[in-house]
């Protein structure tokens, strides 16, 4: 009986003083520093063990969690029993309260709440496949390049007011994009055709995952599109050379992955941006704006762009406001 009351007494003997708590809610750390783990918290009025080796501390008291494991404690944060005329020399209460998060009531009309930001813009840069469809040329090639092209987008989202969980964006987008491709036939003549296309569209965003410095979202958008291609013949053998311009429209459509990284640059509000997309053109039709000078160049007054599936990666900022 005797040898299970020993480490009984040895306890009460270790932790033989008490303290009581006098913030709100002061957290018991693992070890002597503040950004330690916090093992528990002990809400204002409660009492704890105070382990007599640890009271001449400067900033820590030594106790004990509900486990049984070993933690400290601000010694500001404690109030202790002495049970004798000690206790008047302690100052029960605190002039600030730093675990205090309680607002009094009611709140004061000029209170500064944080309101949450809902409005993005977002400018990006993207790089991936060209145009593969060209001008009927109507002779053999001997050469083809086919080139990626680039773009740069922008794009003005805001939330709508039933998304509690600021996770779903709606707005539009307006871009540019070009890229250029070269032929070589075996007439040795050379074509080289210059694509550019504006384009404006809706755009639905959703964040599908997220955590405080890293989220990703999904997005879809559609594009409505102006196209002009500037198609550059020379002919090496007569010396003769023609440039002419074919307009079109179509629609096309992209979905994209974005993994944003919150915080770019310091600044909490700015965001770095960048991910796949796979861009889905539908056909569309290239006229001739204007008639040939060198009709035996030219084949045909317009040509089809047949529809295609291509890649690209996004890169770019955005910004929250």
């Amino acid at each position: 009986m005797n040898k299970f009351l020993i480490p009984i007494l040895f306890s009460l003997n270790t932790f033989a003083i008490n303290g009581v708590i006098k913030v709100l809610e002061a957290p018991i750390l693992y070890k002597k520093n503040e950004s330690s783990t916090t093992l528990m918290s002990v809400r204002k009025g409660s009492v704890i063990f105070i382990n007599d080796n640890s009271i001449d501390n400067d900033v820590y008291y030594k106790t004990i969690t509900k486990d049984g494991m070993d933690g400290y404690v601000l010694k500001s944060y404690v109030k202790l029993i002495h049970n004798d005329l000690d206790e008047l020399d302690e100052n029960i209460t605190m002039n600030t309260d730093p675990t205090d998060y309680i607002i009094d009531e009611p709140l004061p009309e000029n209170y500064p709440f944080t309101h949450s930001r809902a409005k993005k813009a977002l400018m990006n840069i993207n790089y991936g496949q060209g145009i593969s469809s060209s001008y009927g040329y109507n002779r053999p090639r001997e050469r083809e390049q086919i080139n990626n092209s680039a773009s740069m987008e922008m794009k003005f989202l805001r939330r709508p007011k039933f998304d509690l969980q600021n996770r779903f964006y709606y707005g539009f987008h307006i871009g540019a994009k070009t890229g250029r491709n070269e032929f070589q036939f075996t007439d040795r003549n050379f074509s080289t055709e210059t694509h550019a296309s504006f384009s404006a569209g809706p755009v639905i965003n959703y964040t599908f995952y997220r955590r405080e410095t890293f989220e990703i979202d999904s997005s879809f958008q559609l594009g409505f599109n102006y196209h002009r291609t500037f198609v550059q013949m020379q002919d090496i053998v007569n010396d003769e050379e023609e440039e002419r311009t074919f307009t079109g429209l179509s629609i096309s459509g992209s979905l994209s992955t974005l993994f944003i990284h919150r915080g770019f640059a310091g600044n909490r509000y700015i965001d770095f941006i960048h991910g796949p997309a796979i861009n889905f053109n539908l056909p569309y039709t290239l006229s001739a704006s204007a008639p040939a000078d060198i009709p035996a160049s030219w084949s045909q007054e317009d040509f089809s762009v047949s529809s295609e599936v291509t890649f690209a990666y996004v890169a770019g900022i955005m910004y929250r406001y």
